[in-house]
């Protein structure tokens, strides 16, 4: 059985790039390295926004409502007289309050600090795994499992925080939010009184009522309490401009990383076009159609970001394993335990995209070539 068209051009687009393997195995690898930065890049924007989100979804709240114009949560400032007034609002069942902190322990670590009310539903998706409960009132503390590693602490322990204010660790917790597990919480009337809020907080979660619309409440925040905004607790995060500037950032970083793959290729298939002038004048001279080499340059172009595209893909999944079982910092929630399939999607199509483009160069090279180049002589 003869081969088709198109398997005799892919069989012998496999046969050129196999001729030159040092060459041809170097650019697959800068594409899969562009590949792998893109996704870890952008994997670690969005799985920022993911934790964040899920901290709030896990609480079973539809509703969450902060300060107006706010750009990260330590700095929303919520009156007491705000939070009566959000306990009468329409289809509103129950409000959790909540206070939130980042501090900088003495070895430079960073962590959360949550204010909760242990009577309240902001504890509900958390499980204490050692020790005892938050008390209501109490200088102690709720430490995550993950923080509870790093730092060496277990109940009973001493912890010093803002203002050499000293804290019993009552127990260790574990969630299935990476983030809270690296973070602590204590009972929010003392963290108003740790950090100064007076008697406002950061955040306050609404309950609706059974069947209750979410855009319904967020409509009543927006026009009863102006100096406040509420959100869907699901996309909380985006409510943020630094957020989203580090989510867009990352993003720009792993552009970059494609197009430098684009010219890693752009630079390989240029030279394999010129070291086969001769070669492809030849086929012209035959019979073969402008188009049909330039389908031929193509078709390398497209085997090499293809195999560095899976390459990638693959490479970003190991690191994000590796990453789960070796870092033990609180930075490591950065990255999702997997990678969600627009990402995926993605790293597969955008380099090969990058690295087609990176093949223009030599593509319009072949396009200029001329069947009677054949009969030059080589050397």
């Amino acid at each position: 059985m003869y081969p088709t068209p198109v398997q005799g051009i892919v069989a012998m687009a496999r046969r050129n790039l196999l001729r030159r393997p040092l060459r041809s195995g170097l650019t697959v690898v800068g594409v899969a390295l562009g590949a792998a930065a893109y996704a870890l890049l952008v994997s670690s924007g969005e799985g920022l926004k993911d934790e964040l989100n899920g901290i709030m979804t896990g609480q079973g709240s539809e509703v969450l409502v902060q300060q107006a114009g706010v750009a990260l949560p330590d700095f929303s400032h919520i009156a007491p007289g705000d939070v009566e007034a959000l306990r009468h609002l329409p289809r509103v069942r129950g409000v959790s309050v909540v206070t939130v902190h980042a501090i900088q322990r003495p070895d430079r670590s960073q962590m959360l600090i949550f204010g909760v009310d242990p009577r309240e539903s902001a504890l509900r998706t958390v499980r204490v795994v050692s020790g005892q409960k938050l008390r209501a009132g109490s200088d102690e503390m709720l430490v995550g499992r993950s923080a509870a590693r790093r730092l060496g602490l277990t109940p009973g322990d001493t912890v010093e925080l803002v203002g050499h204010q000293q804290f019993r660790v009552a127990g260790i917790f574990e969630s299935d939010s990476a983030l809270t597990e690296t973070s602590a919480m204590i009972d929010v009337r003392v963290a108003q009184r740790v950090f100064g809020l007076g008697e406002s907080v950061t955040l306050a979660l609404l309950d609706l009522d059974a069947g209750a619309s979410p855009d319904d409440t967020l409509a009543d925040v927006e026009r009863t309490l102006p100096a406040l905004e509420a959100h869907r607790s699901a996309t909380w995060a985006s409510s943020f401009r630094q957020i989203e500037t580090v989510e867009r950032f990352a993003r720009f970083l792993a552009l970059v990383a494609l197009m430098v793959a684009a010219l890693g290729v752009a630079t390989a298939m240029t030279v394999s076009v010129t070291e086969r002038v001769h070669e492809l004048a030849v086929l012209r001279a035959v019979g073969w159609r402008p188009r049909r080499v330039a389908r031929l340059v193509l078709t390398e172009g497209l085997v090499i970001t293809t195999v560095g595209a899976l390459l990638g893909l693959g490479t970003a999944w190991l690191a994000l394993q590796a990453t789960k079982s070796l870092l033990s910092s609180w930075s490591f929630w950065l990255a999702p335990s997997s990678l969600r399939g627009t990402v995926v999607l993605e790293t597969l199509l955008l380099p090969v995209v990058a690295g087609l483009v990176g093949c223009l160069p030599a593509l319009a090279q072949v396009l200029r070539l001329q069947p009677a180049q054949a009969l030059r002589p080589l050397g």
